[in-house]
């Protein structure tokens, strides 16, 4: 599944709350079902329950919600998965679009939402990147 990351899609939110509304507690009686379908999680390979290290790189992977929660505690080879390949692709989960959306949507943010969004804007373009 093509995945979108949370920050996108809340900066999204900001420009269409009504369209695609989004609560700071995920309450999902008033979230936009996108963010439960579609939202990039980490995921790890091996299991914290299991001893899988939080934070060794070899150990994550972005997983959609849905297959995050099916996984839980269990081991990829227990639940007879595997990871899927990765291809070659256009797809950046829309992170092309994030500063024109965050552009677009700042005017309506908390001062929460600016911490939030300027730190994931500062993650995905560096300074002395050429990706804005």
């Amino acid at each position: 599944m093509r995945t979108i990351p949370v920050p996108v899609l809340r900066a999204a939110s900001l420009i269409w709350p009504e369209e695609l509304p989004f609560n700071r507690n995920w309450r999902t009686d008033v979230t936009h079902p996108v963010y439960a379908a579609c939202a990039a999680t980490i995921d790890h390979l091996q299991p914290r329950a299991h001893g899988g290290s939080n934070s060794e790189l070899s150990n994550l992977v972005t997983a959609c919600w849905p297959c995050n929660l099916q996984k839980s505690e269990f081991t990829l080879h227990r639940l007879g998965w595997a990871l899927a390949e990765i291809t070659s692709s256009a797809w950046d989960g829309l992170i092309y679009a994030y500063p024109d959306l965050w552009e677009e949507g700042h005017p309506n943010a908390t001062a929460g939402d600016v911490r939030y969004h300027l730190a994931w804007l500062a993650a995905f373009f560096p300074p002395g990147s050429t990706s804005t």
